[in-house]
């Protein structure tokens, strides 16, 4: 990663704002691996799990987080998605490998997390692979990424404020 910089150090940075001076040392420390605009939702999702347990050990329990129905894609979809955001000419060919059967459709049954905790995606899959790609390229192009990640996470909880 650029200048050093942890991924890990940002997002506890962060989760530690959100929860305030008085409850720091009840925030758990989180890793991360891979851009944090990908993990945003999930990460959301999980701090909200956590909060809600908290305040109500009638919710504890198992939650499946993911995108809305019109989220999910197909592998050639977001391949392709990701390559309009990358720009500069890029592709995807599908190579068949006649490897074992897989189904068409992978689908996380999460009505339990938006029906109970009243939980949304904030972003669209569009959006997502968008700013995954910008963090990605500005991470290639060795900008500050503890700034750029900043941001990101700013946006993102800023947004739907």
């Amino acid at each position: 990663m650029a200048a050093g910089i942890s991924r890990r150090t940002v997002l506890f940075r962060t989760v530690s704002e959100l929860c305030g001076p008085a409850s720091r040392s009840n925030c758990a420390t989180l890793i991360l691996s891979g851009p944090t605009s990908m993990l945003l939702e999930p990460m959301s999702a999980y701090l909200l799990i956590a909060q809600k347990q908290y305040e109500n050990t009638s919710l504890s329990g198992s939650y499946n987080v993911g995108p809305e129905s019109s989220g999910c894609l197909t592998t050639g979809e977001l391949a392709d998605l990701f390559c309009q955001a990358w720009g500069e000419g890029a592709y995807w060919e599908h190579i068949g490998d006649n490897g074992p059967h897989e189904d068409t459709v992978l689908k996380l049954d999460c009505s339990k997390i938006r029906t109970v905790l009243s939980w949304r995606p904030r972003w669209n899959v569009e959006r997502a692979v968008w700013e995954t790609v910008a963090w990605t390229k500005a991470w290639m192009d060795g900008n500050n990424m503890l700034d750029f990640m900043e941001r990101q996470i700013r946006e993102y909880f800023n947004e739907f404020v």
